[in-house]
């Protein structure tokens, strides 16, 4: 991806200190994201083109259009704040992703390699005075998929395609979607097809970088001679230029059994 990009997504950094009667538009990707404040509550209205290759971005503050008519889903909220402060951020999901590269790839005997990988967020609204989560909304319809061995071990998912890389650039830019990089290292004699990887959003922190980019947790992992899976760990980004903000904190703690076998990560 090219480097300014992203630079637009810094935006996400603004306070919102809505008045009655005022409004923000998000445009995040597939996601069409309304918010209004008026007496009394707070309203969020979204829809989404579950287009998992959009990459738009538009942030409106305050929103002067018109609402679209076609608006599938609308909540309200009481909220009696005369001063609110709210910010609308991105967050990684609540549960692991199953992700499917649109075409199969190899890594060789002995071959490290550091794989270019993501995964669709959703949106979180945040009141700043009290630190409460109002709501999320999932930038696209997430379809739940069964992750395991076998129909009573293993994991219920969400599943989403993607377009992986193994140099970033090479990977398309789309702004609802953060980043991951996986390192891979294969000990065995054979080489390993990566059909489809469990990334564990849940247990890992989303970071911004200096150019914007939403960014998470890096993960690595080795496979042995026996194609068992080896020292799996979890880590801040490598290789980033610049400080690294923290977006979202884990939403859940690591186990020490987070993975036991390689059919719990790769298929």
């Amino acid at each position: 991806m090219k480097r300014n990009e992203a630079e637009e997504l810094k935006v996400f950094l603004t306070d919102l200190e809505l008045k009655d009667g005022e409004s923000f538009h998000l445009r995040f990707g597939p996601l069409d994201f309304y918010l209004e404040k008026s007496t009394s509550e707070i309203r969020v209205r979204w829809m989404t083109s579950n287009d998992w290759l959009d990459s738009s971005f538009h942030y409106q503050y305050p929103f002067t259009g018109m609402y679209p008519k076609n608006l599938l889903t609308e909540k309200r909220f009481a909220y009696s704040d005369n001063e609110p402060l709210l910010q609308v951020l991105p967050c990684l999901g609540e549960l692991p992703f199953v992700v499917k590269p649109d075409t199969t790839f190899m890594v060789l005997p002995g071959e490290k390699a550091k794989i270019f990988l993501s995964t669709p967020m959703s949106v979180r609204l945040l009141d700043k005075h009290s630190g409460l989560v109002i709501d999320e909304i999932p930038v696209l319809h997430r379809v739940k998929t069964w992750f395991g061995e076998s129909p009573t071990m293993g994991q219920l998912c969400y599943f989403t395609k993607i377009h992986a890389a193994l140099i970033e650039e090479n990977l398309p830019f789309r702004p609802h979607r953060a980043l991951t990089h996986l390192y891979m290292e294969n000990s065995s004699t054979e080489p390993i097809p990566i059909e489809k990887l469990k990334i564990p959003v849940n247990y890992l922190t989303l970071y911004q970088d200096n150019r914007g980019l939403f960014v998470t947790s890096s993960l690595s992992v080795r496979l042995d001679k026996n194609k068992r899976l080896r020292d799996l760990k979890i880590f801040p980004p490598q290789d980033t230029e610049g400080d690294l903000q923290v977006v979202q904190q884990p939403r859940e703690k690591i186990p020490k059994t987070l993975f036991t076998s390689t059919t719990e990560i790769m298929r």
